[in-house]
């Protein structure tokens, strides 16, 4: 199949990037995230920081990075930790096009409006050449205008937002500056579809096989409940048993599973970022009677097995890749860098797509020898790489259903998109993120948990 013949028609579907319409979490999870800043042993000192060389600040190429608490987020570090050491390697390989590429962080503080003040910055006190990252939805579609108006290319490697994705797709000529490296929400959502109509009868449930969709109450998340039940009233074999989307501040799930479990579902499929801890610690300890998985965004970080005591074993996620993964060639060679640069830690789901998204820019930029952003462009446009995620990776062109999102298409083997893991024990009392989904690239197979009489 020809790679720009691979697109995917799509439903309204759900996200997957740490957003909402909130002040950062607190409490509990503040004490994840301190815990995360430690392990990953990165320094993002200050509002601004800058990477690069002397020469760079002269006449080098500056690339901006937007990215939510980058010194302690696994989201946003992922982000700026991948920027940073990719500018090395493009600095030590004889820069770009000749010249130094120097890395500019900002820190979004997962904020619309704090975000729109760093980008501004960026681009006019900053001067940089394009800008990168940016992980929650409600920060993108509060920002899309700018970057039409400042006519700067940025390309997006954590939100998901359908409405930009619209918003390009009617007005290519306004919007043409971005371009995303993930997935955007109906994307998404035929992913998702995939894996459950796929897996479910593999994973010792019978039919019909039942969901209760659990989405927590934040902005990234509205839509997802009456998405599924549209969705699967359509499709023979399966049910939502239940689909609700509940308090935030819930830190106590056991009500909430007891309803499930009256539901009779055989699996609570999730839709969480910032209340993912409680859930799964309460679902580890209740052992109820349904399976865990879906988009829980903290289950994508490695260390999370010690964050949460191994309370996530049994339970099921996605991300662009794992430290066992390999999709390309390209993952495992990220993958070591990354481990390289932080002393052996690794990324979330941010640092795959933001590695992918900065190889691509490099490659546009080295096509068209300059980054102008006029001839950038057609270059990004026309720019096919082997990916982390894909053997071919390209942005759509106009002729595509989403311009400058990725092209993609279910089932297609050399772009699976993303992969679905289940966190196991690996014999040595520690845990690890095993991929059990696309079969080609599965790590282990399925593991039920004891209690729904697995081993």
């Amino acid at each position: 199949m020809n790679n720009r013949e691979r697109r995917g028609s799509g439903v309204s579907g759900t996200a997957w990037d740490d957003s909402s319409d909130r002040s950062p979490v607190s409490g509990r999870r503040d004490v994840l995230r301190a815990t995360a800043s430690g392990a990953l042993g990165v320094s993002l000192a200050g509002c601004t920081d800058v990477f690069g060389t002397a020469e760079a600040a002269e006449d080098g190429i500056r690339i901006g990075v937007l990215a939510p608490d980058p010194e302690r987020s696994p989201v946003g570090s992922s982000i700026a930790v991948t920027a940073r050491f990719v500018a090395a390697q493009v600095n030590a390989t004889g820069g770009l096009a000749g010249r130094d590429v120097e890395i500019v962080v900002e820190d979004t503080k997962g904020s619309p409006l704090e975000a729109r003040r760093a980008y501004e910055r960026l681009i006019l006190d900053e001067q940089v050449d394009a800008t990168v990252g940016i992980a929650e939805s409600a920060v993108l579609d509060h920002l899309i205008e700018s970057i039409a108006e400042h006519e700067t290319i940025h390309l997006t490697t954590g939100a998901t937002s359908q409405r930009v994705s619209e918003l390009v797709a009617a007005d290519l000529d306004r919007y043409q500056y971005h371009f995303r490296t993930m997935l955007n929400d109906e994307q998404f959502m035929q992913l998702e579809l995939s894996f459950i109509t796929e897996m479910l009868p593999q994973l010792g449930f019978e039919a019909p096989y039942e969901l209760a969709v659990l989405a927590e109450g934040y902005r990234w998340a509205d839509g997802v409940t009456d998405a599924y039940r549209e969705v699967f009233a359509e499709i023979d074999g399966f049910e939502i048993a239940m689909a609700e989307q509940y308090d935030p501040e819930i830190d106590d799930f056991r009500a909430l599973y007891g309803s499930v479990e009256e539901a009779g579902a055989d699996i609570a499929w999730v839709a969480m970022a910032h209340t993912g801890d409680a859930a799964i610690v309460d679902w580890q300890r209740e052992r109820p009677s349904f399976g865990f998985g879906g988009t829980h965004v903290p289950m994508q970080w490695p260390g999370y097995w010690d964050m949460v005591d191994g309370a996530c074993e049994h339970a099921i996620s996605m991300s662009p890749g794992t430290p066992q993964a390999e999709i390309t060639g390209e993952t495992q060679r990220f993958v070591r860098a990354y481990a390289e640069a932080t002393g052996g830690n690794y990324p979330v789901y941010t640092g795959y797509t933001t590695y992918d998204a900065l190889r691509m820019y490099r490659q546009a930029a080295e096509n068209a020898g300059t980054v102008d952003p006029e001839e950038l462009v057609p270059a990004l446009e026309a720019v096919e790489v082997e990916a982390t995620m894909a053997e071919t990776y390209a942005f759509g062109d106009e002729s595509d259903e989403y311009p400058h999102d990725p092209v993609w298409q279910a089932g297609d083997p050399d772009n699976p998109g993303t992969v679905y893991f289940q966190w196991q024990d690996d014999g040595s009392g520690s845990g690890a993120q095993e991929i059990i989904w696309p079969e080609p690239y599965a790590t282990a197979d399925y593991r039920t948990p004891p209690w729904l009489g697995g081993a």
